[in-house]
């Protein structure tokens, strides 16, 4: 650990004029996507949590002792030179109008100098961390930031990750029940909270403030923008029918690969040539029948490995789904989804129909632990369907999340003033 310290120093310092000439980043950030992205195909396993919980989103208050860490590993890799740096971003997630050194204390921009190579692993890797803020780098205002890793320069990006920094200036009441819309009752929940600000003015809630809901902390599914339904005495009533419906949706499948030489939860088969392989048990749509709870975390995932450090000491196996199914689905393209591709479909996830087993079937490529995941429906018009494999359910449990913006008079940025998380269980 000692020659990594050192070398790790050593390229630093190598770096130091480099950087100095490195590309600022309050101009032109073409070619970045402020979302949850991977740039590089060897870039896996990216995760931003927190210091106090590991399945908590990627959620700090301003000026406390919480901190983020991004963990992420390079495949195929000896060590590479990657910097990072933050992007404020505005409510809709565009570029704020600040320039780095109104939301920055210290470096603009850093070099990642807490890196560890893979021990006794199949597939070798490199791993890398940061943590926020740091020594270097502090944010001093509330609002949405995106992490961009990137190489030599900006043309470079290797991976961008969202977090929000907020405040607890308003308070938010928060309440999930059954939807009351009629066509609703028996497949959505109702997100209903009212937004109390006493002694905190806010002029024109109508148009200076901005909400967003997310369910399972899922960027990609979320309501935007709903404007409060009544206004009077410091308090802003959000109580609607239909506009903050969630569709519920089911509980998500899951396995655990945290030891490869036992059958542990919902894998048939290992297999041990290069490197490992899983076959995870044959499933089934479930958009038909009665509800059922099943525990999960909420489609997030875990890297572990028994009685090792999961950081460098789990390997990556290569995991194979089968989804029975007569029939090709008519309504689009089939992928497997959750936190661990982003909430994404992607190439890499798109599930491919043989014709012959009457299934669908895809092999991934995966760093060991435990991840919950459900399949979706990609369909022509880019809309995603997960009721027509997974079903939707009232009564599922789910998390939301509320955040609360508001752009005050005279400022430049969206301040994140209030949060609120709560989980729908029965």
């Amino acid at each position: 650990m000692q020659l990594r310290t050192c070398l790790a120093f050593i390229l630093f310092l190598s770096t130091i004029g480099l950087k100095s000439q490195s590309i600022n980043y309050d101009g032109d950030i073409s070619g970045i996507t402020l979302e949850d992205r991977v740039y590089e195909k060897n870039v896996k396993t990216i995760t931003l949590k927190t210091n106090h919980n590991p399945y908590a989103p990627a959620i700090i208050k301003l000026k406390s002792n919480e901190k983020l860490r991004l963990d992420f590993d390079l495949l195929y890799e000896d060590y590479k030179y990657l910097n990072y740096t933050i992007i404020h971003c505005n409510s809709d997630w565009t570029p704020s109008e600040l320039i780095k050194s109104q939301y920055i204390e210290g470096f603009q921009s850093f070099l990642i100098e807490d890196f560890e190579y893979s021990v006794n692993t199949y597939i070798p890797y490199t791993h890398y961390s940061v943590t926020l803020p740091n020594y270097n780098m502090q944010m001093i205002l509330s609002g949405n930031y995106v992490m961009l890793v990137y190489g030599d320069d900006q043309s470079m990006p290797v991976l961008t990750k969202r977090f929000v920094v907020y405040e607890e200036i308003v308070n938010i009441q928060t309440e999930i029940t059954r939807a009351n819309y009629l066509d609703y009752r028996f497949t959505h929940q109702e997100v209903d909270f009212k937004i109390n600000h006493p002694g905190y003015e806010i002029p024109n809630p109508y148009q200076d403030l901005y909400v967003s809901i997310l369910q399972n902390y899922n960027w990609n599914k979320g309501i935007y923008g709903l404007k409060p339904r009544f206004a009077s005495n410091y308090q802003l009533d959000y109580n609607y029918d239909y506009e903050n419906a969630f569709s519920g949706g089911n509980e998500f499948r899951k396995f655990d690969s945290k030891d490869m030489r036992a059958k542990t939860l919902e894998i048939q088969k290992t297999e041990l040539d290069t490197n490992w392989r899983i076959f995870l048990t044959p499933e089934y749509f479930r958009g038909i029948g009665k509800y059922s709870f099943n525990d999960d975390i909420n489609g997030r995932f875990v890297v572990r490995k028994i009685d090792r450090d999961p950081a460098i000491e789990a390997d990556y196996i290569w995991v194979d789904l089968f989804l029975n199914s007569p029939t090709p689905v008519d309504e689009g393209d089939v992928y497997v989804n959750g936190a661990f591709c982003d909430w994404r479909p992607t190439p890499e996830t798109k599930m491919e129909y043989d014709y012959d087993k009457k299934a669908y079937r895809k092999r991934i490529l995966l760093k060991q632990g435990y991840y919950n995941y459900q399949y979706i429906v990609l369909k022509p018009n880019n809309q995603i369907d997960e009721s027509i494999v997974e079903g939707s359910f009232w009564e599922t449990d789910n998390e939301y999340l509320i955040i609360v913006y508001h752009r005050e008079i005279g400022l430049r940025y969206d301040r994140v003033v209030g949060l609120s998380q709560i989980n729908f269980r029965l």
